[in-house]
């Protein structure tokens, strides 16, 4: 009796333990079973069959929408990615260098070259065709300080053919302020690269061609010259700077100047014979007329683009003289781009003073280049104060021994003017003698930069050679890039070079006021000290006033509101 419930709780054990192992074989064997059937339909009263019937319904109205939508059938999936792509590159705005290549390839096809300028028109296209120049921008080493965005953003126009009667009104308004007393009225001036005699001071050109016969000198457009004299003249037209010079090493003359033998449609042109001395310098006066106003059609995206070119030739023993301006008329942009070539030959002697007095919206690019032979002598003053943007490049190759070239410059910049001056000297023989001084005043919201280099080559021996920048801002907002270089690769030679930044002394100013001088006044004096050594070789007085006008409109009534740490090198 006592064995069999033994028996009854054994078996019981045994069924658990069979039903958890098939439990855990089922659910083992689970994923790999076949999908079970999908339920029976559901009952037409409950509320899931009804969301089901709608969902339905809206399917089936969406195809018959889709069904009757006209199609094209010429467009297919491939056509429509083109056309999205194509959009899409459309709305992309361009990069600076597609931006700054549309700019020069618009400007080259509006350009109507004469065919007295052909072989230099040819090497002009075929340089920035072939890629032995670009277009260049601030990714350049060259061109890496100056906002060349002011000129791609704009549209470039040509310049008209035919003069409006308030154009030329004010043509003659800027002929009689901007002629300078010191040239004795030979003054000859030239619109937007072209000259136009009727606007030169009454009896000029006649008297020019008087005087140069009495003195040994020529003057006048390249159309005035014949014979050898023009094909000498137009030889240094086919002439380009930095030909062949590395992209790292030059001052980025070559593209804007490939740019204007490719448009050129006139040259002015002074030749200095053999002994012949001038007595009074010669004036060239170039215009460039702007779009008007700054809506509609023309604007402020707008650019009236010129290229005026200069040509001064001084021979053996001669001594030459010429003042080189730069304005323009109207309320629009204007652009000025402008190539000047120097050549002083054995023991000639040039003084060249280069004046940007543009507008407040003009612009102006002139690529400088002088050669000098042996014991010739080069002087030059620059005065930088005008446009909305300027770059002037000076390039002195010294190929003689014992040549001399100085060059001082004064740049006065404020709003939001940019202005940059690069001057290069290359010394190649031995015993030359060069100097470059350049004084900066910076106001506003400006932006002034000025890059001197210098450069003696091994046989350069026995060189004296000076280098220095001195800067001055007035406000926190200015921006001033002054870099002095020196390449020396010669021993026995004698260099210096520096720079230096500052702002103006308070002490000094307190002084003047003590005396009884606005604070105002008392700023602009100080300046005016600061600049004498320039502004002292200005032989006019029309343009001194100038000068002394706009030192005093960029002079604020306030010193900079922080205190800065200077230094030198």
């Amino acid at each position: 009796m006592q064995h069999r419930p033994q028996r009854r709780q054994w078996g019981a054990s045994y069924l658990f333990a069979t039903a958890a192992l098939l439990g855990t074989v089922q659910a083992f064997l689970l994923p790999f079973n076949t999908p079970a059937q999908p339920p029976p339909s559901l009952a037409k009263d409950s509320g899931l069959w009804w969301q089901q019937q709608r969902q339905q319904g809206r399917s089936t109205k969406l195809q018959a929408a889709l069904a009757e939508r006209p199609r094209s059938p010429s467009v297919t999936l491939d056509d429509s990615t083109a056309l999205i792509e194509a959009e899409t590159v459309a709305l992309k705005p361009p990069s600076r260098e597609e931006q700054a290549r549309d700019w020069f390839n618009s400007v080259l096809s509006s350009r109507e070259p004469n065919p007295l300028f052909h072989a230099a028109t040819e090497l002009g296209v075929g340089r920035l065709v072939d890629g032995e120049t670009r277009a260049p921008t601030r990714k350049e080493e060259a061109w890496r300080f100056t906002d060349l965005s002011r000129v791609y953003s704009r549209k470039p126009g040509k310049a008209p053919a035919v003069l409006q009667p308030a154009q030329v009104a004010l043509i003659k308004e800027k002929v009689k302020e901007h002629t300078l007393e010191v040239c004795e009225g030979r003054a000859l001036v030239f619109v937007d690269g072209v000259f136009r005699p009727e606007f030169s001071p009454a009896g000029s050109v006649e008297g020019l061609k008087e005087e140069g016969v009495r003195e040994g000198w020529k003057v006048g457009s390249i159309f005035d010259f014949t014979g050898e004299e023009q094909e000498e003249l137009l030889r240094e037209i086919e002439w380009s700077p930095e030909v062949g010079m590395r992209h790292t090493l030059a001052a980025g003359s070559l593209p804007f100047c490939s740019l204007n033998q490719a448009c050129v449609k006139d040259a002015a042109c002074l030749v200095v014979g053999e002994r012949g001395e001038m007595a009074a310098p010669v004036q060239f006066l170039f215009i460039s007329t702007s779009t008007e106003g700054e809506g509609g059609k023309e604007g402020g995206k707008e650019a009236r683009v010129s290229h005026p070119r200069l040509v001064v030739i001084a021979k053996k023993r001669s001594a030459g003289k010429f003042v080189q301006s730069y304005v323009d008329i109207g309320e629009g942009v204007g652009l000025a781009n402008a190539c000047t070539t120097v050549r002083v030959d054995r023991r000639a002697e040039v003084q060249h003073l280069h004046a940007n007095e543009m507008g407040g919206k003009g612009q102006l690019f002139d690529a400088v280049s002088v050669t000098t032979k042996k014991l010739s002598a080069y002087r030059n003053v620059f005065i930088n104060v005008g446009g909305d943007m300027g770059r002037i490049n000076l390039q002195a190759t010294m190929n003689g021994t014992e040549g001399r070239v100085d060059t001082e410059g004064l740049t006065v910049s404020g709003e939001e003017q940019e202005l940059d001056i690069h001057s290069y000297i290359h010394h190649l023989r031995k015993d030359g003698k060069s100097n470059m001084y350049q004084c900066n005043i910076v106001s506003g919201d400006s932006h002034c930069v000025f890059k001197g280099r210098m450069k003696l080559e091994p046989r350069a021996r026995g060189v004296t050679a000076d280098q220095l920048i001195r800067s001055i801002m007035l406000t926190d907002s200015c921006t001033v890039d002054a870099m002095p270089t020196l390449e020396v690769c010669s021993g026995d030679v004698d260099c210096t070079h520096g720079a230096t930044v500052a702002d103006i002394d308070e002490n000094e100013a307190f002084y003047l006021q003590s005396r009884g001088i606005g604070r105002r006044e008392a700023r602009q004096v100080l300046m005016m000290g600061f600049a004498a050594q320039v502004y002292n070789q200005v032989p006019c007085e029309r343009m001194r006033k100038r000068l002394s006008d706009r030192l005093y409109e960029v002079c604020p009534e306030v010193g900079m509101a922080e205190s800065y740490e200077y230094l030198s090198i």
